[in-house]
């Protein structure tokens, strides 16, 4: 099993390898890139990021890794977004207003409600919205690290995992769609149920 974390320069990288790499097996292999020539038929794409949205798009188009996640995604490659890089995912964002995103999800970016100081940093528990089989830590009732002041709106809320509580209302802290996951909290600074999490989501690529 190939695993490509694709490295816009932004993102928490070596903190999101290390996770990876405890998690793999003797033939699998786990590498950082950051140009579209070493990406070489990944079996999970990771796509991790912090800061603005709109840097994070122009990052992506810089290196023309936006077209690597769109002909990836049309084959169905797993692929997994961090923080930013499950929002770039979506259409649009309100951080970066006539700044499309990759549009592979169906959805848009929300600016936090007021109520509560942001960006929403610390743990926070998860509210399940749809299970899954394939990710039973995320219903242990065990707290998700965040760092964030943006958050996605779905268009299709079958494909919520789970919600978070903020300002008396909820945002989407994780989804999946079909081949797609993206979690708003960093599973690689959760501690023993981040791994835990990072595990399945191996589990789930292969």
């Amino acid at each position: 099993m190939r695993i490509e974390i694709i490295d816009l320069g932004q993102n928490n990288l070596s903190s999101v390898e290390k996770a990876l790499l405890g998690n793999i097996r003797g033939t699998d292999s786990c590498i950082s890139i950051s140009e579209l020539s070493e990406s070489n038929s990944p079996n999970l794409l990771v796509l991790p990021g912090l800061g603005h949205f709109a840097s994070g798009m122009e990052k992506l188009k810089e290196k023309g890794f936006d077209d690597l996640l769109i002909q990836e995604n049309t084959k169905k490659t797993p692929i997994v977004g961090i923080c930013l890089g499950m929002q770039l995912f979506c259409l649009e964002s309100e951080e970066a207003p006539g700044i499309p995103g990759l549009g592979i999800v169906a959805g848009m970016v929300r600016k936090l409600p007021d109520g509560e100081p942001r960006p929403n940093t610390g743990w926070g528990e998860l509210e399940i919205s749809n299970h899954s089989n394939h990710f039973s830590s995320l219903s242990l009732d065990r707290d998700f690290y965040f760092v964030h002041s943006f958050h996605v709106e779905l268009h299709d809320p079958s494909q919520v995992l789970t919600k978070t509580k903020f300002a008396g209302t909820k945002f989407v802290s994780s989804y999946h769609a079909g081949n797609l996951l993206g979690f708003q909290f960093h599973p690689e600074k959760s501690g023993e149920i981040g791994q835990s999490l990072i595990s399945e989501i191996i589990d789930w690529a292969r």
